[in-house]
């Protein structure tokens, strides 16, 4: 709550729930999701991980999620270096 000359001015947003799993959906990558954009397999994703080269955001239990954001930079970094060392591909 914020105070402005000396009123208390109260933020009450209601989001629907249907709204938080659209943009749930729009934000966050399970680890099926994240390995299909990346194109490698669940071994390479742990090995990237322990790498620090990507971060899960949550896990819990044996399931791992990942901002969108961060997956699709990785993705363009392999692949410029899928280009770089397997020109012939």
């Amino acid at each position: 709550m914020e105070k402005r000359q000396g009123r208390k001015m109260s933020m009450d947003y209601k989001i629907s729930r249907e709204e938080i799993e659209k943009l749930v959906n729009q934000v966050v990558l399970t680890a099926n999701e994240t390995v299909n954009l990346l194109g490698v397999t669940t071994q390479r994703l742990h090995v990237l991980v322990k790498q620090g080269r990507i971060v899960p955001i949550k896990v819990v239990d044996r399931v791992s999620l990942y901002f969108r954001e961060d997956v699709e930079k990785l993705a363009e970094e392999l692949g410029q270096l899928r280009e770089k060392y397997r020109p012939y591909e």
